[in-house]
């Protein structure tokens, strides 16, 4: 699998971009298409343990000598199952218990495992993806408000993607063969649809062996399986329980609105918990929180992922109720470690550096995503001896008042912004030295009437001003451009790059026609 960076063909100012003309896709299908042929790394059960679950709490030990002694048939009776879901699910959810009661957690703080395979997850932030995991990890007031429902209540018989934690996928057939593809093709779906974790866990299981997967921007990883008769495969069970109840990493600059999670004072006209969309309050490096009104865009999984989403309210520091504000895009990439100096946040900060360049988006803020306790960036997992670049978590807050050229009044409109994109492209190139390489109709946006910036060029309306008196000139560009993750920046980036790029880019157009 390329790790490259990869635009995405939509706008990320455009609402409709998440939406997609494809048909509702089956696991294997979708896993198809996410994986392309990639097989996730295998990582020794040790080294996974080191580094996924960690050391844990000393009391882990003594939960493991319970377990022992409550599943020591288990290896046996899910040999033998006739329901390995089903079973599976209740040793889980056991496993969950023990660990709640044994730390004095309240009852609504336990994780649950549900059984999901009946119908599709809600609300990804993709539209076409549809997938049925045989079992979902999620918290136990979730779990309730799932359970509350009536089977027959088509509406609300499903889960929200936003509400998973984690996955268990199963093979209760004799061969010995782990659902690798379905499970990590699932895992690159949640990594989308919770933009609040930055790494997912799922776990696979056979009626012989467990294995375990992480997914993170930078690749998915397996461990090697470990044998239901192997003695410490429970401990490693309960390592996976209770990295559920203690992520590996959150971003604690994304969470979800609280409506999201009461349960007091709900209406009757309001979906239940479990299966209401979900609305995410994103904050700034200021300490500004933008209440999201929709996802535009979902990158691909294990590349730089870039999560678009569009706000027109936030709230300042240690205010509680939002105020409408003028629309704003809030644009997540996870860059490469090695390439943050010529990621799109860097390249748009150099072409402002002088202040703001007319025809180009302008970003009102650029940083790095805070790490768990003061680490320097939300950055990927790094499992040794794997050649897997290292990717940090970066998050810009730029101007959205552009418009979608389909709004366009008329063809002369429409030619008079295609006229100043040239002319900003001809700027770009000369003035700082960037071309943008991914012209596209969704990547032009009309600006607004009163968006002004002049700089030093001629305009369309300042050329037509000298015959037609009605047209104001100094009025600046008719065009914003926007989505610089694939632009080339002379000086910066190497004469072969911007050469490799023009013949991947011919290749696809080939293989597309």
């Amino acid at each position: 699998m390329s790790s490259s960076s990869h635009s995405s063909s939509s706008s990320y100012y455009n609402s409709s971009a998440s939406s997609s003309t494809s048909s509702q896709l089956s696991d294997n299908t979708h896993a198809t298409s996410i994986l392309e042929g990639h097989v996730p790394p295998e990582v020794p059960l040790a080294v996974f343990d080191k580094i996924i679950f960690g050391t844990g709490p000393l009391q882990l030990d003594q939960l493991a000598d319970k377990l022992s002694e409550r599943y020591a048939t288990f290896a046996r009776d899910v040999a033998e199952s006739t329901n390995t879901v089903s079973d599976l699910m209740h040793m889980l959810n056991g496993i969950s218990k023990l660990y709640q009661e044994h730390y004095g957690l309240a009852s609504n703080q336990r994780v649950e495992f549900v059984e999901h395979s009946h119908a599709p997850l809600l609300h990804h932030p993709r539209k076409s993806t549809s997938m049925r995991p045989p079992l979902i990890a999620v918290s136990s007031r979730v779990a309730h408000s799932y359970r509350s429902c009536r089977p027959e209540d088509s509406e609300s018989n499903a889960i929200a993607w936003h509400h998973v934690l984690a996955a268990v996928y199963t093979n209760g057939s004799a061969e010995d063969c782990h659902p690798i593809d379905r499970c990590a093709s699932f895992l690159g779906a949640l990594n989308q649809a919770r933009p609040d974790m930055p790494g997912s866990l799922a776990l696979t299981t056979t009626r012989r062996a467990s294995c375990f997967l992480w997914s993170d921007a930078a690749d998915v990883y397996s461990s090697h399986p470990t044998a239901w008769a192997d003695s410490t495969t429970l401990a490693y069970l309960l390592r996976f329980v209770h990295r559920l109840y203690e992520p590996l990493a959150v971003d604690g600059t994304v969470k979800l609105d609280r409506p999201s999670y009461d349960l007091a004072g709900v209406s009757r006209a309001e979906p239940p918990q479990h299966c209401r969309e979900p609305v995410w309050l994103v904050g700034d490096d200021k300490g500004v929180e933008y209440r999201i009104a929709a996802v535009l865009d979902v990158g691909r999984p294990w590349t730089h992922r870039n999560w678009v989403a569009v706000s027109t309210q936030c709230r300042a520091p240690g205010v509680e109720d939002f105020v409408d504000c003028p629309r704003k895009v809030v644009k997540d990439c996870w860059s490469k470690i090695t390439s943050e100096d010529i990621a799109e946040s860097a390249i748009l900060e150099h072409i402002h550096a002088d202040g703001d360049f007319p025809g180009v988006c302008r970003v009102l803020s650029s940083f790095l995503v805070p790490g768990h306790e003061g680490a320097e960036g939300l950055q990927s997992v790094r499992f040794p001896d794997l050649r897997v670049e290292g990717r940090r978590k970066h998050r810009m807050v730029l101007d959205g008042a552009g418009k979608d050229l389909y709004t366009c009044a008329s063809i002369l409109e429409f030619l008079m912004v295609m006229y100043d994109v040239i002319e900003v492209l001809r700027r770009l190139h000369e003035h700082r030295g960037v071309l943008h390489r991914d012209i596209s109709i969704r990547n032009v946006l009309l600006a607004p009437d009163n968006a002004g910036g002049q700089g030093d060029s001629k305009t369309i309306r300042d050329i037509l001003a000298y015959k037609y008196p009605a047209v104001r000139a100094e009025q600046g560009p008719r065009c914003v451009l926007i989505d610089f993750d694939n632009a080339f920046w002379k000086g910066k980036m190497s004469d072969s790059s911007l050469q490799s790029a023009v013949v991947r880019r011919c290749r696809s157009v080939r293989g597309a026609g």
